[in-house]
């Protein structure tokens, strides 16, 4: 058996401490992040399930996810969020209403005079889709985004901010109100939550 050196095992337990301390301050602010940030405001709950949207979109929704998803890149009200190629509009449905007031949604979409039929057709689609209801997306800004003739859509100082995004799962998550019936696995048995022994 060999025997340890006590200032190698010190280096080693500094190390250790070091590592685990170094992630301590993000789990920190991932927790502090998560309390605040996770939870959906109505307003987004309220775009996504309104009857605005075409019902093929909506039928995409369990796939898509999109109240998870938008809250995964920290969307907010008060944001300015640029849309690149809207297509057919599944996220502009959303995110125009819950912009609308306090945001702004710049869409980065086809050219209208494009040469490309494909193109051109695609801009005047998205153009009379949001010509036809004003009262949920007048305050949308279209904009020419094609790579690598246009891409200066949106301002220039508008680079995106670092920040903690919430950790949530799908059961319980910010866009699903809380399930008191809720269960944890343990070894593979469901337990109920009333029958959970309290540490």
């Amino acid at each position: 058996m060999q025997k340890s050196n006590p200032s190698e095992m010190a280096r080693t337990v500094s190390a250790r401490l070091r590592r685990r301390d170094a992630l301590a301050l993000p789990l920190a602010l991932l927790g502090l992040g998560a309390s605040s940030a996770a939870r959906a405001d109505d307003a987004l709950r309220a775009a996504i399930a309104g009857d605005h949207r075409t019902p093929a979109f909506v039928a995409r929704d369990a796939a898509r996810r999109p109240c998870e998803t938008l809250n995964f890149f920290g969307i907010r009200a008060n944001m300015t969020v640029a849309e690149l190629t809207p297509g057919g509009g599944w996220y502009t449905e959303i995110l125009a209403p819950y912009l609308r007031q306090r945001g702004r949604l710049i869409l980065g979409a086809d050219d209208p005079q494009s040469s490309n039929e494909y193109r051109r057709r695609s801009a005047e689609r998205l153009a009379a889709k949001l010509q036809a209801r004003p009262d949920l997306y007048d305050r949308a800004q279209l904009a020419v985004f094609e790579v690598p003739r246009a891409m200066a859509f949106a301002p220039a100082a508008s680079t995106p901010t670092p920040r903690t995004r919430p950790t949530t799962s799908a059961a319980s998550g910010p866009c699903r109100p809380p399930s008191p019936t809720r269960t944890r696995t343990r070894t593979g048995t469901a337990v109920p939550r009333s029958a959970r022994a309290t540490a």
